[in-house]
């Protein structure tokens, strides 16, 4: 092996090279496309009727708005990244009704699933329980454990998310019925740039940095995730999180000292961001609604 072949060979386990390589090989297909729309837009100009124009323009405005959309996603993604690996992550936690929290982000999602012709189900064996969490990490955590398991559904498929209790911790569970994920690859589930790419196909799935980020919020909790699956059946993720308050903190559970008290009414914007891989706002006049 020459010197050349070596330094390349070293490159590739340094992560900043990857991480580099990966993001500049997703980050170059939305801007591609973005820029395709445009030129699209401008050579429609000359060539069409002020109604037909307009036509066009919308579509290309949405496929525009689509892939600003997995740029913010990637971008948010680096960012919480760079913050966990440098030790500055912030978990901003509130006292706060998981059971609320929860039902309202699945029920801004329920449209968005029913349109792929899947499902999504709510069971909590509790009414109502107040913990310290941070909302919006709490959000970004489900919104992508759902996107996952959107992406690798085969056709229709259901998602189940149960919240449960136990002694002195909150359990909230995602299954699905996609094709699942093979047991030697389960062990690396959580890894920063795996895709367990027997499964998770490539056009759909970014750089693989989802799920890292998702053990990173879990633990800025003080919390543990877990994964088992079988191929063929789907897959089940496990957070477990302390049931504790914080003293001296309100409840965060009416619109004078919480803005997110309707929360399914202001999620739309992460949802948008979260499920960019996934769906085409094209497909979909709901959204227009």
């Amino acid at each position: 092996m020459n010197d050349s072949e070596k330094t390349k060979g070293n490159s590739w386990r340094n992560p900043n090279i990857k991480l580099f390589s990966e993001m500049s090989h997703d980050l170059k297909t939305p801007i591609n496309i973005i820029y395709s729309s445009i030129q699209l837009m401008d050579s429609y100009k000359d060539k069409l009727d002020a109604e037909s124009y307009r036509e066009k323009a919308i579509k290309q405005m949405d496929i525009i708005r689509q892939n600003c959309y997995r740029v913010m996603r990637m971008t948010n993604n680096l960012i919480d990244l760079s913050c966990h690996d440098s030790g500055f992550l912030k978990c901003k936690r509130i006292n706060y009704d998981i059971v609320k929290l929860v039902k309202d982000i699945i029920l801004s999602v329920k449209t968005y699933v029913n349109g792929m012709e899947a499902d999504i189900l709510f069971e909590s064996h509790l009414v109502s329980k107040i913990i310290a969490c941070d909302p919006d990490m709490i959000e970004r955590i489900l919104l992508n454990l759902i996107s996952n398991a959107l992406k690798f559904m085969d056709g229709k498929g259901i998602i189940t998310i149960v919240l449960s209790e136990r002694e002195d911790i909150i359990i909230i569970t995602v299954k699905d019925t996609g094709v699942g994920i093979s047991e030697d690859k389960l062990s690396y589930i959580f890894d920063l740039f795996n895709q367990a790419e027997n499964f998770y196909s490539r056009h759909n799935e970014g750089c693989g940095m989802g799920l890292y980020i998702v053990k990173a919020f879990v633990e800025a909790h003080g919390g543990k995730i877990y994964v088992s699956s079988k191929v063929g059946e789907g897959s089940s993720f496990e957070i477990i999180l302390p049931a504790q308050t914080l003293d001296n903190d309100e409840v965060r559970i009416n619109n004078k000292v919480n803005k997110k008290a309707s929360y399914s009414n202001v999620v739309m914007e992460p949802v948008n961001v979260e499920f960019s891989d996934i769906y085409s706002c094209i497909d979909y006049d709901y959204r227009k609604k």
